[in-house]
């Protein structure tokens, strides 16, 4: 039997110091961000020193005109039914908000975040017509020209400050830009080739409640709300079907069949995934039920070429397959010829793919 194809993508969240005291104005969060191997770990630290609040868009300056998708942000969702009709499903997610699922087709994805009846997010993917600001495919020197993605980024919500601290790879690879300043646009390029493959548009609060860079702030902190286990367990089945419908857009993109998806190995992959949260590790390898090939196993699943992706800590199902597309052992798992079939296993913020090639 062929070996199993093995590759990890780790990303772990490190608290140091949380103690608040009056004399510090400002507070980092991930100010630091180390590459061991292959791992990437964000710190979490406190500053004991001041720094000045960043001046955020006039308020009195016109706001820009909104041509795309983005216009629909603060909408009722009678606007996105008139535009686009009822979605095909609507899922919900750990942030507050419900997202209405459109499959435009095999190359076109499109998620709506909707609360209260409004819409706070959008997040897109693949051949989406989205408007003259999101050109799907094209270069950042196309799409942004001389103006290259800012460092800091000042976000203002519910009275506090908050300024997202961007590093060199994420001004490159997935920068974020003000649109005004209650509403910010994240573009996820494609490390390899360059192209964008997906946009995620956002109210300043799903940003600060989603914290995807490193984040220093001044006043309270907004954090989502705790979910029961009954919450969990309908977040978890949806990201798995937003998984697998990003995962066969991804490939349509790159010219590669779609995998079906098969419910024995989605069963292998849920159960690492509570493994690994459950037991506090982050690997292939399971202290208790092995390898990959004995997990197959012991789910009764027959095969004659098998791989893996694994993730951990990424705030949604669209951020780890952009996580997943841009590490180049993830990629060529998430892209290979020879698999015709996957599993998708979601256990809070822990994420495993599991593919294969029946005999």
């Amino acid at each position: 039997m062929k070996n199993v194809l093995r590759f990890a993508l780790l990303i772990v969240v490190i608290v140091i110091g949380m103690d608040v005291y009056d004399k510090i104005e400002w507070r980092n969060i991930g100010t630091e961000v180390e590459r061991i191997m292959n791992e990437e770990k964000f710190v979490l630290e406190n500053t004991t020193e001041g720094a000045k609040q960043e001046e955020s868009i006039a308020k009195d300056e016109p706001l820009p005109e909104l041509t795309g998708v983005e216009k629909w942000v603060g909408q009722e969702v009678d606007t996105i039914k008139s535009n686009l009709g009822e979605p095909d499903r609507i899922d919900p997610s750990s942030y507050g908000y419900d997202w209405w699922i459109y499959e435009q087709s095999n190359s076109a994805y499109l998620q709506i975040g909707v609360e209260e009846n409004r819409v706070v997010t959008v997040f897109f993917m693949g051949d989406v017509d989205a408007g003259e600001r999101y050109p799907m495919g094209e270069q950042a020197s196309t799409i942004f020209g001389n103006e290259a993605p800012q460092e800091e980024i000042p976000v203002k919500f519910d009275a506090y400050d908050y300024r997202f601290q961007l590093t060199k790879e994420e001004q490159q690879l997935k920068p974020l830009v003000a649109i005004h300043e209650g509403l910010f646009a994240q573009y996820y390029f494609d490390k390899f080739n360059g192209s964008l493959r997906a946009v995620r548009i956002a109210e300043p609060g799903v940003l600060v409640k989603q914290r995807p860079y490193a984040v220093s702030y001044r006043g309270g902190l907004l954090e989502r709300e705790e979910l029961s286990e009954e919450g969990w367990q309908g977040v978890q089945a949806a990201m798995e079907k937003q998984i697998y419908a990003m995962t066969n857009v991804l490939r349509n993109l790159s010219d590669k069949k779609p995998l079906g998806y098969n419910d024995e190995v989605a069963n292998v992959a849920f159960g690492h995934s509570k493994d690994m949260e459950e037991n506090n590790y982050f690997s292939h390898t399971s202290p208790s039920e092995g390898e990959l090939s004995d997990r197959l196993k012991e789910g009764d699943v027959l095969y004659s070429y098998a791989g893996e992706n694994i993730a951990a800590r990424y705030p949604d199902a669209g951020a780890a397959m952009i996580g997943w597309l841009n590490s180049k052992g993830h990629r060529e798992a998430l892209l290979n010829e020879e698999f015709t079939e996957i599993g998708v296993g979601v256990f809070r913020d822990y994420y495993t793919q599991n593919f294969i090639k029946p005999f």
